[in-house]
């Protein structure tokens, strides 16, 4: 865990939300030395997050163990054919929504690349992804998903208390859906999320802006 994020790119009060989304995603945050950094996905990202979606689907992680594995070629369809599914339901429920890449960068000119931090990896490597829609007053989180071997390390929720940073500055609300049996959900009740509807197997939270009244929302 790097402790408390300190977004470099901060928030001016007088700069549109478009701007100021634009600012965040250049923020870089973490322990000075090997920052983790947030930018807008490209065409380049599209076999990382088919690898990502191959890594954290449970279309593809269930398998009965007795079955022999899928070829290579068959599960890079499959996670690519689910990706194309969940991206497009994204986009026709939240036309505005973006997809941004988490990912290492060195902020030690000096630094040897042949020692990468063992719980990141080498300079401009991805390590996850955020599905966000910041185009209204109420913002959304639709996803935060990382690669297997870089969960349980505080790198997400450092994301995600990142991007609250500027939820609050924008003095926005996010609100964002889970499955009431997702891990998740413990997390986002210490960042500051509050159960507003309970519809099994979904959950809906909303987060108010520090800062903000009791039970006061962006409007």
């Amino acid at each position: 865990n790097h402790g408390a994020p300190a977004v470099t790119h901060g928030y001016h009060a007088r700069v549109g939300v478009s701007a100021f989304v634009h600012s965040f995603a250049a923020s870089t945050f973490g322990d000075g030395r090997q920052a983790l950094t947030l930018r807008s996905a490209q065409a380049r990202d599209t076999d990382f997050l088919m690898r990502l979606e191959a890594g954290s689907s449970p279309h593809l992680r269930t398998r009965d163990p007795h079955l022999p594995p899928l070829a290579p070629d068959m599960a890079r369809s499959l996670a690519a054919l689910l990706l194309r599914g969940r991206e497009e339901a994204w986009r026709l429920a939240w036309p505005r929504a973006r997809c941004l890449v988490l990912e290492v960068s060195d902020l030690q000119a000096d630094r040897d690349a042949d020692q990468p931090s063992p719980d990141t990896g080498p300079p401009g490597a991805p390590l996850g992804r955020l599905w966000i829609d910041d185009s209204s007053p109420t913002w959304r989180l639709l996803d935060i998903t990382l690669l297997p071997g870089k969960r349980q390390r505080g790198l997400g929720s450092d994301a995600l208390r990142a991007w609250l940073q500027h939820a609050d500055a924008a003095q926005a609300a996010v609100q964002l859906n889970l499955n009431e049996s997702s891990p998740a959900l413990r997390l986002m009740r210490r960042l500051g999320f509050a159960v507003t509807q309970w519809r099994p197997p979904t959950v809906h939270l909303e987060r108010p802006p520090c800062g903000a009244p009791d039970g006061a929302t962006a409007s």
